[in-house]
């Protein structure tokens, strides 16, 4: 029986790209994405992967979340035996036209509108900003019961516990919410 071949691992090494400093290492498969990267980042240093920018040395721009490991490698000149570096930048929260990206991202929510919600987090956006009655884009998202919404929300770090103020919901959290629809 032929044995299916497993991609090799790639050594990742993330270091900030202020002060240089190794922020974490740790293996990934060279057919891993840089999404992948940022998941495993976020785990292990608890910053959000949308709020995360990573770059190759200094070039710019930033790193697609689709490209793939094994191909950075190649650009990056790394050689097979050393970790790929990247550098990473926190991102702050936008302060554009925000109310404007607020009323979107609670309405992307309400709808169950997955790539609308994605697309709104990596500018990035404050997955805790509320309308002014206290909802929350994830309590919107638990309302409609759009899991994916959901998991999304809490990848970008919302808040389980933050209560709105809104009448209808009674002070609900969007935990209570989830788990009365019978989802918890």
């Amino acid at each position: 029986l032929a044995m299916a071949a497993h991609p090799p691992a790639t050594p990742v090494k993330v270091v900030s790209a202020f002060s240089g400093n190794a922020i974490c290492t740790f293996c990934l498969a060279s057919t891993a994405s840089v999404q992948e990267i940022k998941r495993c980042v976020q785990s292990i240093s608890g910053i959000s992967r949308f709020r995360q920018s990573l770059f190759l040395h200094d070039m710019v721009p930033a790193l697609n979340d689709r490209a793939v490991i094994g191909d950075l490698r190649v650009a990056a000149l790394d050689g097979e035996h050393r970790p790929l570096t990247v550098k990473l930048v926190q991102l702050e929260f936008s302060h554009g036209d925000y109310d404007n990206v607020v009323r979107q991202l609670l309405q992307a929510a309400s709808d169950g509108s997955i790539d609308d919600v994605e697309r709104l987090l990596k500018l990035p956006t404050n997955p805790d900003q509320a309308d002014r009655r206290g909802t929350t884009p994830l309590i919107n998202a638990c309302r409609g019961r759009h899991l994916e919404v959901v998991q999304l929300l809490y990848e970008a770090r919302a808040d389980l516990d933050k209560a709105s103020r809104k009448a209808a919901h009674g002070g609900a959290t969007p935990l209570y919410l989830a788990a009365l629809a019978g989802h918890v």
